[in-house]
């Protein structure tokens, strides 16, 4: 999924110089706040956190404090003040508003959680089980950033995105899988009670091989495997 600019206006009413809008005689003042648009994110707490507050003069102050606190929003993945001039004392600041889109799931003391691409929990996945193709990414960290709560280290964000990315039909292969980037390893739960094992290098590429092994498998003696390596490069162990 990809992030879209979504806007969400706020009509402000005054007269001065903002944003690259022209005016006279000192900063406009905000007349009205209208938060229009926006679909995973709260139009009241955007208006809240905004702390934008009718009656206060808009300044780049104003602006700024606006900003930083709606980039603050873990759903927020950039937001843009646009101002608009309407008329004689009337401006419209559009808040365009770039979400982050949900990607996968992880599993975080003892609850499941949905990230973005860079890592970021978007918030706590539905107590129904997961839909087809998201399988539930388990044994990462967590760590605080000024943006919200993100998967760490790099290395696990890397394969995150690698692993979520993938094309085919692995994904609905996949129950489950547990990151160890510390061992640079990814192990993988395959219905009916097996395993995967496979290393964090080049994770695309080793996917790809392993939906073509799981094909070949199935057509072999070797169909009732429980583990199957693939931590060497260009070697496939398999475990019965």
């Amino acid at each position: 999924m990809r992030g879209r600019i979504l806007p969400i206006v706020l009509l402000i009413g005054g007269f001065a110089l903002g944003g690259g809008v022209l005016f006279r005689g000192g900063s406009p003042v905000i007349a009205e706040i209208a938060v229009v648009g926006g679909e995973r994110i709260d139009t009241a707490q955007v208006r809240m956190l905004s702390l934008l507050r009718v009656g206060e003069r808009w300044t780049p102050t104003v602006r700024d404090r606006a900003l930083s606190a709606l980039r603050s929003l873990p759903a927020v993945r950039d937001v843009r003040l646009v101002p608009e001039r309407l008329g004689w004392k009337r401006i419209r600041v559009r808040v365009e508003v770039q979400e982050r889109e949900p990607f996968g799931l992880i599993s975080y003391e003892g609850k499941v959680y949905w990230v973005d691409p860079e890592g970021y929990l978007l918030g706590e996945a539905s107590p129904s089980p997961p839909p087809p193709g998201f399988p539930v990414v388990e044994g990462v960290a967590l760590e605080s950033t000024p943006e919200g709560e993100r998967v760490t280290p790099e290395r696990a964000r890397r394969a995150l995105r690698a692993f979520f990315a993938s094309e085919g039909q692995i994904l609905a292969r996949i129950r489950a899988l547990r990151v160890r980037p510390f061992d640079g390893e990814l192990e993988l739960r395959v219905p009916p009670g097996r395993r995967v094992l496979l290393p964090l290098r080049d994770l695309r590429q080793t996917l790809a091989t392993l939906e073509r092994t799981l094909a070949a498998l199935a057509e072999t003696s070797l169909s009732d495997w429980h583990v199957l390596d693939l931590r060497v490069e260009g070697e496939v162990t398999v475990r019965r």
